[in-house]
């Protein structure tokens, strides 16, 4: 009876062993199996940042997404999902100024990833799917978003030096470029109407320091029927002296009468911001709107030196 049992005892330890063997090779090939599917690393460079997403997501579509409308303009967007469903989520991204002016408006809001320079990244995910298994992506989004790196690829400055918005006004645009050509007597006579006094020699200094420097004019012409001035010019010229504060552009550059071109608004360590004026305030009766005054109160908040 003894050996019977011990028998037994050898047969079942046997068959357990061979069931473990089979189920650790089982395991052994779900690892390998699942160790062969990967992730996938989304890098973009024009913009510099990466996103990890899962196996699952083999396949997947990309496109550029819908425009972000805020009260300063419109933010890029890029588009993930899948030829059934192509936008499970989106990631937006545009200058700050944007952001801020989108997280005062009603309704949903993108959920924000990150910022470097002007930009800031953000992003919204679908509340509804085409089927079963667009539920089952859409419920990884968030996973997805936590990947979001900002990476070592630095993205191409903006091309150019300063960020306007016309969103709400009505206008046609031109870029127009000249030579810088104040004189020192008119700045002199400006300063001097201002009550800020100089060597007498000063300004002979200072308009060399520009000479031969190009300037740029950004041109906003009302489109609608308004009184005259009718066009807001922003004009950028070379932080030539290198000033660092607004007061020490002023002292040299302001204007103390209405009706001049070039007044002084703003400067960072490469560019002279100036801006021409809308006129006196005069009012010929017609009830039109003064056509610059109307630009001017859409894009001249916006203004932003890129760089900044």
């Amino acid at each position: 009876m003894k050996k019977v049992f011990t028998l037994s005892f050898v047969l079942l330890a046997v068959v357990f062993l061979v069931g473990c063997t089979k189920q650790t090779n089982q395991n052994t090939n779900t690892n390998q199996t699942a160790d062969q599917a990967q992730d996938i690393v989304y890098t973009n460079s024009e913009y510099g940042f990466t996103l990890t997403l899962p196996p699952t997501w083999e396949g997947y579509t990309k496109q550029l997404g819908p425009k972000a409308d805020g009260m300063a303009g419109t933010a890029d967007s890029i588009a993930f999902g899948f030829p059934t469903q192509d936008k499970l989520f989106v990631i937006y991204i545009g200058p700050k100024i944007i952001w801020e002016d989108m997280q005062k408006e009603e309704g949903p809001k993108a959920t924000y990833l990150g910022e470097r320079d002007l930009r800031v990244f953000s992003y919204s995910m679908a509340q509804d799917a085409a089927n079963e298994t667009m539920v089952a992506r859409i419920a990884e989004v968030k996973d997805i978003v936590k990947t979001f790196k900002l990476s070592t690829i630095v993205p191409a400055e903006p091309s150019e030096p300063i960020f306007y918005s016309t969103a709400g006004v009505d206008v046609s645009f031109a870029k127009t470029s000249a030579t810088f050509d104040l004189t020192a007597k008119q700045l002199k006579d400006a300063a001097t109407e201002c009550g800020s006094q100089h060597a007498d020699d000063y300004f002979d200094q200072l308009v060399l320091k520009f000479s031969g420097t190009e300037i740029i004019n950004y041109n906003f012409t009302y489109k609608d029927d308004s009184q005259e001035p009718n066009f807001y010019r922003v004009t950028l010229i070379p932080n030539k002296p290198e000033y660092t504060s607004l007061d020490e552009f002023k002292k040299d550059f302001d204007i103390c009468n209405a009706g001049g071109s070039l007044y002084p608004i703003m400067l960072n360590n490469d560019w002279l911001v100036f801006e021409n004026s809308c006129g006196s305030g005069y009012d010929d009766g017609s009830d039109k709107p003064i056509g610059c005054q109307e630009v001017k109160d859409v894009v001249e908040p916006t203004l932003k030196l890129n760089n900044d």
